[in-house]
This record gives C-alpha cells, structure tokens and sequence, in this order.
C-alpha cells in the first residue's frame, strides 16, 4: 500500500458529508477561487445551491490537471462522455481589432476560443 492510500485509509472513520452536483458556479479573486455546487431538479425552479469549497489558484490549476487526467482515463475505458448539445458552452464574442491594445488580452482570447473549440471538438 503506498503513503497516499495509507493516509485516506487512516482517515476513513471522519464524519464526511456526501453530495451530489449537477451544477457549478465559479466566482474568482485575486486570491483564490470559490466553486459553489448545487442540484437544479424538477422539484424547483432554481438551482439548490448546498457546497461551497474555496481552492487557492496553485490548487485550483493543479485540480484541473487532475480533473483532465480522470476525464481522459474515464473516456479510455467507457467511451466518449456524452454532453448534451444544449449545455454546449457559449461561444466568445469574436475580438474586434480595435477592442483593446494588450498584447495579454489578445493572446487570453485566443487561447479561450481554443478551449472552447478543443471542447466542442470532444462532444
């Protein structure tokens, strides 16, 4: 058994709340980043939002990592997971040449239109 199963076996007996999610909000600061969880079902109009869980950034980027591991290791053994078209994410408002000067904003724009088509690319 290697250190990291020692250390989640050894904290298997805390009291742990279990959650379900099907929708998420983020909401950054300079500091940090607050991912908010919540259920949106039949029984009501709105999300129920019921978690919230504020990472650091070096965290928040080092969970992306892991969260593209477990999503390419899920895929390799089951398939392609299936999004539903009308979740697809909106498309960025295309740049007009004159909207801005920073070299930074630009090259940000690009690599957020290049997420966004690598993602819709995957459905």
């Amino acid at each position: 058994m290697d250190e990291l199963e020692e250390r989640v076996e050894s904290k298997s007996g805390i009291d742990m709340n279990t959650e379900y999610a099907n929708s998420v909000g983020f909401h950054p600061t300079i500091w940090d980043l607050k991912i908010l969880f919540g259920e949106l079902s039949s029984r009501t109009p709105s999300v129920d939002w019921h978690t919230s869980m504020t990472l650091s950034w070096a965290q928040a980027k080092l969970m992306a990592y892991y969260l593209q591991i477990n999503l390419a290791l899920q895929e390799s053994r089951n398939g392609n997971i299936n999004v539903p078209i009308e979740m697809t994410p909106m498309e960025l408002p295309a740049l007009a040449e004159s909207a801005t000067t920073d070299p930074r904003e630009v090259e940000t724009l690009k690599k957020l239109k290049a997420l966004r088509d690598a993602f819709v690319a995957s459905m």
